[in-house]
């Protein structure tokens, strides 16, 4: 499809009152052409007089002529420069992909705004949570620190668990997610990530503290589950499950949840073997 005939079916459907992105996502799409279309796709993505739809819909046809590899390469460039003028936009959804776009590709200047984001907040051009997940995309970024410093500033259940997910390849992580998984006043989603987050980077200390919170009758019934499913789980669960208070915790958070998520640690404790 040639550029101007791109630029009547917009046209036409503006004046028509129907929405651009509606003729670009539906099943009959028109197939791109990498010479002709990009560049108009691109400058419609950009033009601010039209609508964040339209804007979206043709940012997205133009990534998903990325994947056609060398016929692209020659707007590459043109691309990632489009997408680093749009992180600043003022459409929220059109910030969001480029950054996350750009953050994919590694690029330094998504990087840096986001991480300038996460330590300011006035300057932040996307939820925390989405800066921590784009940020992760690069395994070689300093987004570590950076989770610490919102896990402990920021309240929210959201920018909470995207910290902690950030952190499960943190191996100095052990101690915050131990300290997470014990705080009765967490959000439990929290409590529950940070124990699968200590299982994953210390098991000794995990057992210990499953243990304790799995026998604690003060604790949230599916907090325990929790902490019994991940015992469970474990290498030695058969030892671990030996403890007397630890079956008798097992079957009776099992009975009162009639959960199917028990049915794997339940088989592992033998019929008469109640303390």
């Amino acid at each position: 499809m040639k550029a101007s005939d791109y630029r009547r079916q917009y046209e036409a459907q503006l004046a028509a009152s129907s929405s651009f992105t509606d003729g670009l996502r539906a099943a009959a799409a028109p197939e791109i052409d990498a010479e002709d279309d990009i560049p108009s796709l691109l400058a419609i993505a950009a033009d601010k007089t039209a609508s964040e739809d339209d804007r979206q819909a043709a940012l997205e046809q133009v990534h998903a002529a990325t994947f056609l590899g060398q016929a692209f390469d020659g707007h590459r460039a043109e691309y990632l420069a489009a997408l680093r003028k749009l992180i600043t936009d003022d459409a929220p959804a059109l910030r969001r992909l480029a950054l996350e776009w750009l953050s994919a590709v590694k690029d330094d200047v998504a990087q840096k705004a986001l991480a300038e984001g996460l330590k300011n907040p006035a300057k932040a051009l996307v939820s925390a949570a989405n800066a921590l997940e784009f940020l992760s995309l690069d395994e070689h970024s300093a987004v570590t620190p950076l989770a610490r410093l919102v896990l402990e500033r920021d309240k929210d259940l959201e920018t909470r668990v995207a910290a902690l997910r950030t952190l499960t390849a943190d191996p100095n992580a052990a101690d915050l997610f131990e300290r997470f998984m014990r705080d009765k006043d967490e959000f439990k989603e929290v409590r529950q990530i940070s124990a699968v987050g200590l299982q994953k980077l210390n098991e000794n200390l995990f057992q210990k503290v499953a243990q304790q919170i799995a026998v604690d009758d003060h604790d949230f019934d599916d907090i325990r589950a929790t902490a019994l499913n991940g015992l469970a789980r474990s290498p030695i669960a058969e030892q671990l499950l030996s403890n007397p208070a630890v079956r008798a915790s097992a079957k009776a958070i099992g009975e009162k949840l009639s959960s199917n998520a028990f049915s794997a640690l339940l088989s592992r404790i033998r019929p008469g073997s109640d303390a």
